[in-house]
């Protein structure tokens, strides 16, 4: 029985390669399309962070903006968790600290882990 997860793991060195990959939203294997969540995998020397309740009307590039600037110096980049009030950030550094610099504003900010679904069909 299949589950109906595919991953496909896609490498290349270079970074404009990289972001294209990244924007794939759909991909078509003969007749069927199907649609992909891709990203980028985050370093060796990084780890995740999340800030809660941010709001919904700030889009990726206004959050980069806000986040990922020099009172945040090892903030690398930032994701919101689909349409939620949650935001992971990506550091520069194996500790997550324990403020974040949004703008004007200091925000808690946490450890990130990742939820990881089971799938009940393949174990």
């Amino acid at each position: 029985m299949l589950c109906g997860v595919v991953i496909v793991v896609i490498s290349t060195p270079s970074p404009a390669n990289a972001r294209a990959y990244e924007s794939l939203e759909a991909i078509t294997v003969g007749q069927t399309g199907y649609d992909v969540s891709s990203y980028i995998a985050a370093p060796d020397n990084t780890c995740k962070g999340i800030i809660r309740n941010i709001d919904m009307e700030f889009d990726h590039e206004e959050l980069r903006r806000l986040i990922v600037q020099p009172r945040n110096p090892n903030a690398l980049e930032v994701r919101r968790i689909k349409n939620s009030t949650t935001v992971v950030i990506l550091f520069e550094v194996l500790k997550v600290p324990n403020y974040v610099m949004c703008g004007p504003s200091m925000i808690r900010c946490t450890l990130y882990r990742r939820q990881t679904d089971v799938c009940y069909a393949c174990g």
